[in-house]
């Protein structure tokens, strides 16, 4: 997808949107030049990174590369197409987060199923695609640009949309797509009351969870997917700091830590020691004995590219 496959109205945005839907639409935009941004150096390690720097940008730290976005943009953008499709199915009115969350999981699936078909790939239960309509139907959205293998392999073993995904995976590809999940209850405005301000940051966690395991299986990565949603939750309100970082940081350590039961619960492979290992990440020193952010791995897990977001965001001179 080109750089500009995300284009806005500046003056209808101005007109239109409230400060929370500003905050999302430049998180997004934000997310889509990350990834178009990084995507020449997939893959890399350090020293081919620092040659290859010397090309990629001018003296002034400019971007020079006009690069395209991969299948991270792609999947954020058909995440939150499977979460507006959700709205047109509550035909009940229904206020249950979980039964909510169930819903929108399930509409995501079947997003990640037109994704898939933009791959040229075709699942298991194969279900009729609408070409003429929403993001399919964008010729620039069906490109095929280094997609994940266990995404690709876990939907095309799809046989119905409410499956969780086979594999033990727990790649990075698991936390790519949850800008459009914590927008969901982030929007909506928040009571008086304490209680449902938690209620909120629990429904992120719970469906960040279920819109992990449908491509990925491994416990660490629907946690980490989980706690990213639930810190993008916190962050989306508060407007980009990093005090406001550390605060999310500290809110998602005692949302996990209080709901230690309830996200045993989650699935039947959860073992405390998963839960405990993400805590423990979010309770890292990231300026601790001058460490290179190299020392929390290099990015192929989810829990490591949490590590690596959180060190690189807490030491960026800028946000």
């Amino acid at each position: 997808m080109q750089n500009t496959a995300i284009k806005t109205n500046n003056k209808a945005i101005s007109q239109t949107s409230t400060p929370m839907l500003l905050n999302f639409e430049r998180a997004m935009l934000a997310a889509a030049i990350g990834d178009a941004f990084g995507l020449p150096m997939e893959f890399f390690r350090d020293q081919k990174i620092k040659q290859s720097g010397l090309h990629l940008y001018n003296y002034d730290g400019q971007l020079t590369f006009l690069g395209k976005s991969s299948d991270d943009t792609q999947l954020n953008l058909f995440t939150a197409e499977g979460i507006i499709y959700s709205k047109h199915t509550n035909k009940q009115g229904v206020n249950d987060y979980q039964m909510i969350n169930d819903r929108i999981a399930l509409e995501v699936a079947r997003a990640y199923q037109r994704w898939l078909y933009t791959q040229n790939e075709v699942s298991v239960f194969c279900e009729k695609i609408d070409t003429e309509t929403g993001l399919v139907s964008h010729p620039e959205l069906n490109q095929r640009v280094e997609p994940g293998d266990t995404c690709i392999s876990a939907l095309k073993d799809m046989e119905y949309p409410s499956q969780c995904a086979y594999n033990f995976s727990k790649g990075s590809g698991v936390t790519i797509k949850n800008l459009p999940i914590a927008m969901v209850y982030a929007a909506q405005p928040s009571g008086s009351c304490s209680s449902s301000y938690h209620q909120k940051a629990l429904a992120s966690f719970d469906l960040g969870f279920k819109v992990a395991q449908i491509t990925h299986g491994h416990p660490i990565a629907k946690l980490t997917a989980a706690a990213i949603a639930t810190l993008l939750f916190f962050n989306l309100q508060r407007g980009p700091s990093k005090n406001t970082l550390m605060y999310s940081m500290a809110m998602t350590r005692e949302l996990m830590l209080s709901n230690l039961a309830n996200i045993l619960s989650f699935s039947f492979d959860i073992q405390k020691s998963h839960i405990e290992h993400v805590i423990e990440l979010l309770s890292h020193d990231f300026y601790d004995g001058g460490k290179c952010v190299s020392a929390y791995g290099q990015g192929w897990c989810a829990d490591e590219t949490l590590a690596m977001a959180l060190y690189c965001a807490l030491h960026a001179e800028t946000l």
